[in-house]
C-alpha cells in the first residue's frame, strides 16, 4: 500500500466529549405546549423530537459560557448575577 520509504501517517488524536442529556424532556415538552397554547392563534400537538437536541446544545453552550467567565483563581463556580 504504501512504498518502503514512506510510513503510514500518523492518526489525529480526537478528543470526545461524552454527549449527555441536560434537559429535562417532560418539563420541556410541557412548558413548549403551554407557551404556544397561549401565545399562538393555532396551538401545537407535537413537535419534533430534534428540539430536544437544539435544547441541549443551548443548555452546553450556556454552561460552557458560565465557566469560560469565571476568574482563573478560585475552586467554587459563582454566578456573575
Amino acid at each position: 500500500m504504501f512504498p518502503i520509504e514512506q510510513t503510514k501517517p500518523p492518526r489525529e488524536t480526537v478528543i470526545r466529549v461524552k454527549t449527555e442529556n441536560f434537559i429535562n424532556k417532560a418539563a420541556c415538552k410541557k412548558f413548549l405546549m403551554d407557551y404556544a397554547k397561549g401565545n399562538r392563534y393555532h396551538p401545537f400537538t407535537r413537535f419534533d423530537a430534534g428540539i430536544y437536541d437544539e435544547l441541549n446544545g443551548v443548555m452546553r453552550r450556556y454552561m460552557q459560557g458560565i465557566v469560560k467567565r469565571q476568574p482563573s483563581s478560585g475552586r467554587t463556580l459563582r454566578s456573575n448575577r
